[in-house]
Formats: structure tokens, C-alpha cells, sequence
């Protein structure tokens, strides 16, 4: 396991219950250990197993929730 900790922004973010959807859409991926997002900011942190996913699965995980993963 190669734990990689990774922050970006997120696009479109406006409201608690799109922190939640991409948060939950974060946590699906296979690999992902935590996934917080920061609503003032429009930053998220995800803590992932680089063996198990990569930052294009994670960036396409936040793009199925209609928001912008801004690597």
C-alpha cells in the first residue's frame, strides 16, 4: 500500500449537499482512505492507495457529480 495525500480545487462547489456528493462520489473510488472537501475554500484533500487509483480516477469520480476537479 503507497498512501499518497493529494489536495485540489473543486469547481461548481456551492452548497452542503454538493460537499457531501463528491464526497460520497471521493469515498466510492477503490483505494480512496479519507476524502474531506472544504466548502469555503473549494478545496479537497483525498488520502488514496496510488495501487489501488489514480488522480484521473479520483478527478473523474468529482466530474460524475456534475462539479470540476482542478488538479
Amino acid at each position: 500500500m503507497v498512501l499518497q495525500k493529494i489536495v485540489f480545487g473543486v469547481e461548481n462547489l456551492h452548497c452542503a449537499g454538493c460537499v457531501t456528493s463528491v464526497q460520497n462520489a471521493l469515498l466510492e473510488v477503490s483505494g480512496v482512505k479519507t476524502a474531506k472537501i472544504d466548502l469555503p475554500s473549494k478545496k479537497a484533500t483525498v488520502e488514496f492507495d496510488s495501487q489501488k487509483c489514480s488522480k484521473t480516477q479520483i478527478a473523474k469520480a468529482v466530474s460524475e457529480t456534475g462539479k470540476i476537479a482542478v488538479l
